[in-house]
């Protein structure tokens, strides 16, 4: 996204975080600044930008104070997860290419995290192929995979569901083995990953876990940050 500049106090003046669907004319200037970064129709990038709400998924974006027309330099997007209760997941995170290098990114994830902490949160997660380096500066460690789909609602059985007997329990794990027994056939091993020493890897200041590279392709870690 970005190197690891901090930007001055001034710089900090000039520039404010604000919620996206509390200031909806922004949001076909947001749309140019995602899509610089990762290309989309408008009309789709626009209507996952509305769906921003405060119960979440929020979408916040940073604004250059002071001009003669609004520019949305910065945008970030948290998503809930399902699974973690107290925590969440930041997205879609992008400074305006021309504005790369003056310390914008650390002020739009202080103000993210400032609104996580605002709502009650106290995790937050991400993934990033290529800015590990920003991310550990920033108080962020890696951390196995996290899923932000799916369903907080339980499965487990309620009252009313009847509770097999041992006996049912039995046949329909010996009629289960069975079935898999004739039908299943195990698939072949997947190829064994690429690894690449971390001095290889450009702009590499930090500890890169084995795999960054698998197969010839960047690997996507995932970081997780205590908020307090």
């Amino acid at each position: 996204m970005e190197n690891d500049n901090v930007a001055s106090p001034n710089m900090q003046q000039d520039f404010e975080g604000l919620i996206l669907h509390e200031n909806p004319h922004l949001i076909d200037l947001c749309c140019e600044l995602i899509n610089s970064e990762w290309p989309r129709s408008h009309t789709a990038r626009r209507r996952n930008l509305e769906c921003s709400c405060d119960n979440l998924p929020t979408c916040l974006i940073l604004v250059q104070k002071n001009t003669k027309v609004p520019r949305v330099v910065g945008h970030s997007k948290i998503s809930r997860i399902p699974s973690i209760q107290h925590g969440a997941f930041i997205e879609s995170v992008v400074i305006d290419k021309n504005m790369r290098g003056k310390g914008l990114g650390r002020i739009l994830m202080h103000q993210t995290e400032d609104y996580m902490k605002s709502i009650g949160l106290k995790e937050a997660y991400l993934s990033t192929y290529d800015q590990q380096g920003f991310y550990t500066k920033l108080g962020y460690s890696f951390c196995e995979r996290v899923c932000i789909y799916g369903s907080s609602i339980s499965l487990r059985p309620t009252l009313t569901d009847k509770v097999p007997s041992v006996e049912e329990k039995r046949e329909k794990s010996t009629e289960s083995q069975n079935c898999t027994l004739s039908l299943f056939v195990p698939p072949p091993p997947p190829p064994l990953p690429v690894f690449v020493n971390a001095s290889k890897v450009p702009n590499s200041s930090f500890n890169v876990p084995q795999t960054i590279i698998a197969n010839g392709h960047p690997k996507k870690d995932f970081m997780k940050k205590t908020l307090t």
